[in-house]
Order: C-alpha cells, then sequence, then structure tokens
C-alpha cells in the first residue's frame, strides 16, 4: 500500500495540493467530490441528501467518509502511489489507510483570507462556522504531530508544499 493524506484545516490548501500533484501527473482525489464524503445525521446515523442549514451543527451532523470508496481505489491503485485531500469527522478513525499523513498548515491570517477568498465552496465564511474553524486551527499543527503526520508550512507556495510532500513519499 502506498496511500497518502493531505489533511489540516478547511482553508490549509488541501484542494489545491491534489490539483497540483493531479497536474503533475499523479494519481490523487479530493475526498469532498464522488461521493466519497457525505453528512450524517448523528441521531439516526442516516446519510443526508442534502447539506444540512448554515452554519453546519456538527453536534448534530457528521461529514463522514465512505470508508469502502478510499479502500477501493487504494486497492486498484496497486503499487503506485495514491494520494487523498480532504478532512472528515472520521478522518482520525480511519488513518491506519495511509502510509503518511501531511498537514499544511498556514498563519490564521493566511487560513482567514483562504476561506474568505475560495470560490470551490462556501464552508467557513459564516461568521460561527470561520470562528471555529480559527479556534481549532490554533494548535492544530501540535495535534496533528502527535498524531504521527508531517506537518508542512502551509504559508509557502503550493509548488513546495508537493514538491516536500513528494520528497517524503520517494523517500519511503
Amino acid at each position: 500500500m502506498h496511500a497518502y493524506l493531505i489533511t489540516g484545516s478547511p482553508g490549509a490548501g488541501k484542494t489545491t495540493v491534489i490539483h497540483e500533484l493531479k497536474r503533475r501527473g499523479l494519481n490523487a482525489h479530493e475526498t469532498d467530490e464522488n461521493g466519497m464524503t457525505s453528512f450524517y445525521d448523528l441521531k439516526t446515523g442516516e446519510k443526508l441528501d442534502k447539506s444540512p442549514p448554515t452554519p453546519i451543527d456538527f453536534t448534530r451532523y457528521a461529514w463522514n467518509w465512505d470508508v469502502a470508496v478510499i479502500k477501493r481505489l487504494i486497492v486498484r491503485a496497486d503499487k503506485r502511489p495514491i494520494f487523498f485531500g480532504g478532512i472528515a469527522s472520521n478522518t482520525t478513525d480511519n488513518l491506519q489507510l495511509f502510509d503518511e499523513v501531511f498537514v499544511p498548515h498556514p498563519s490564521l491570517d493566511t487560513l482567514q483570507h483562504r476561506i474568505m477568498t475560495r470560490t470551490n465552496n462556501d464552508f467557513g465564511k459564516h461568521p460561527a462556522e470561520l470562528a471555529d474553524i480559527l479556534k481549532d486551527h490554533s494548535g492544530g499543527d501540535k495535534w496533528w504531530a502527535k498524531q504521527g503526520a508531517i506537518i508542512l508550512d502551509g504559508n509557502q507556495s503550493v509548488k513546495k508544499i508537493v514538491d516536500n510532500i513528494l520528497e517524503h513519499v520517494n523517500a519511503d
């Protein structure tokens, strides 16, 4: 298995890193796409047909990976490296799926700017969501490091971040 996860706070650059890996011809997937992740009602366990209202109340809803889909993609990749980018409610429960976990960790100012100016999704633009993201991001690098993740300077260019990831992957 040669599966790698790029994770971290919303706005950390996961999607941009996945796009750069794809541009370089690597097998890379955003977990927010192609039905790989969905919202679930925590009381009923039922998958939701649509997103819950904003701001999203994560005490009522979970944003979970469909782990079977991720496992199938890993098996199909065979011995070739495969990269996944995303964060979900069940990420830490599934870290064993990956050989390495990489966490781009930008400054709070950079993170806030990225969230407020991104055009690919609106998550985090609501003041309550943004406050939660910024609170969780503070110290998030230390928490991820304790999980064994490789922390990357998220203020670097995407090219540098991807170069750093590939250096680690090629050293394995």
